[in-house]
């Protein structure tokens, strides 16, 4: 239902040939798929939910590398823009749980699911967690894909080749991964260098050390997946875009150098869902469009809550 939304869309700007921003486009299909599964609810395909939550992670972003940045104060103007935007998701979570309790819906979705299960309070900071975790790390890695693939012409090509030999209508099943192994592998790569969750953090329970540094117990170690995605001591050519090393028996060097959904007993809960959603979405839009950046200046990642570019990515779409 929303890929088939995000498809008339993109149809309607091809045939505008408006120019319009990719980051946005993106963001309102993931937020879109997020109200459906897991709340339920189904918004317009051109809502503009996506600006509320956009705001939300940019203030978050501003807030979270002040904290990490030693002896750096945190901007009031950046905390005060958290609190107000703060104000604003906990009326649109009010809202959401509003229109479930008078819509007498018999569905067991996982809103429902959670209610039964946790305290009002509980419910307000998993949907709170749901945001955050769900809506714009999906939309920055189908961004990332379509950037990584539209500059390169020989791998475009093999996604071409692959996605013109599946029937019309592509299954969301077990065997869908295994089905396309040639965009599965772009996705793959496009995680690996531009990581969604670019820094994950864990807890010391113990005192212990580290390649030769102590750290002791309850200190928090920032691990940052970017650096360890493009570390050359674990990847040949580690800069450059190359999906064929996730489909070549070259493959990931260690389990630890590859953690796009971080690792252990908190890998990301959902991780098999944003895959899913990622792969489809890709596969259906890049099967009947192609993108056309209209900016000049080249793309710089911005690490704020997640790694999406510092500016807006203007880009005309053509069916193909």
């Amino acid at each position: 239902c929303t890929v088939r939304g995000l498809e008339e869309r993109l149809g309607m700007l091809a045939e505008s040939g408006s120019s319009f921003d990719l980051v946005d486009e993106m963001m309102r299909f993931t937020v879109r798929t997020l109200y459906l599964a897991l709340f339920g609810l189904e918004l317009d395909a051109g809502h503009e939910k996506g600006l509320l939550m956009t705001r939300f992670f940019d203030a978050v972003g501003e807030v979270s590398l002040s904290v990490l940045m030693p002896g750096m104060p945190i901007p009031s103007a950046s905390l005060r823009r958290l609190q107000e935007v703060r104000c604003e998701i906990d009326a649109e979570i009010e809202q959401i749980l509003s229109k479930r309790q008078s819509s007498d819906s018999d569905d067991e979705d996982l809103l429902g699911v959670l209610a039964e299960n946790l305290s009002e309070e509980e419910l307000r900071d998993e949907l709170l967690t749901f945001f955050l975790a769900g809506a714009e790390t999906t939309s920055v890695l189908l961004l990332w894909t379509i950037v990584l693939l539209e500059g390169n012409a020989k791998e475009r090509a093999r996604v071409n080749e692959e996605l013109g030999g599946l029937q019309e209508y592509i299954p969301v099943d077990s065997k869908m991964f295994a089905r396309m192994p040639i965009m599965y592998s772009v996705i793959q790569e496009a995680m690996r260098l531009y990581p969604p969750v670019w820094l994950v953090s864990r807890q010391a329970m113990t005192d212990t050390t580290l390649n030769g540094r102590d750290i002791a117990k309850n200190d928090w170690v920032l691990v940052c997946v970017y650096l360890v995605h493009r570390n050359p001591l674990l990847w040949r050519d580690p800069h450059a875009f190359r999906p064929e090393r996730f489909r070549s028996a070259e493959g990931i060097p260690d389990r630890y150098s590859f953690i796009p959904f971080g690792e252990g007993r908190h890998l990301c809960i959902g991780r098999h869902f944003g895959e899913i959603e990622a792969m489809y979405a890709a596969a259906s839009i890049l099967r009947s469009f192609r993108f056309e950046g209209v900016g000049t200046e080249p793309l710089s990642p911005f690490p704020g809550l997640t790694l999406k570019p510092k500016t807006a990515v203007p880009v005309r779409v053509f069916r193909r």
